[in-house]
């Protein structure tokens, strides 16, 4: 499987941009994560990286998938409770993955399917929230302000400072 960091030029990750900023940040950071993982396989010492590289991913993902969701639940998006499920289905197939690295030295199924994932789950399942988003006001470049470089934790303010 070709390395998904050696992918993720500029033009590419356009593909995966849905056109609101801070999910697409987001998306950049799980492909990220991704492809440290793809440098790991083979040796104890990897595996244990590849664990560490995962929960960092899995905690992560589940972060973008709260902000989803939370989103959805305030714009009465019709698709939510599906969508959810497939967000359940991600965090339990990775759940069984992990525990299969656990026993073995090797994690390409489960890189194989974190990748396989994420795109179509970005191509099919959440660009259909986009048009709903937008029209019910969410401002596209609102959530990660254009001084925050791709890749980077969004911003975090705090109520006292608004």
């Amino acid at each position: 499987m070709d390395n998904v960091v050696d992918n993720l030029t500029d033009p590419i990750l356009q593909r995966f941009a849905i056109g609101i900023a801070e999910i697409d940040l987001q998306h950049r950071r799980l492909f990220e994560l991704l492809g440290e993982m793809q440098g790991w396989s083979g040796t104890d010492l990897e595996r244990v990286a590849s664990l560490d590289i995962l929960d960092s991913l899995t905690e992560y993902a589940h972060v973008h998938f709260s902000v989803e969701e939370s989103m959805m639940r305030m714009l009465h998006y019709p698709h939510t409770a599906a969508h959810i499920a497939e967000h359940k289905r991600f965090v339990d197939t990775v759940d069984i993955l992990r525990h299969r690295l656990l026993k073995e030295k090797r994690c390409i199924d489960l890189v194989a399917f974190i990748k396989s994932w994420l795109v179509d789950h970005i191509d099919r399942v959440d660009r259909q929230y986009v048009d709903y988003f937008l029209a019910r006001g969410v401002e596209p470049t609102a959530f990660a302000p254009e001084a925050n470089a791709i890749g980077e934790e969004p911003r975090r303010y705090s109520a006292a400072a608004t």
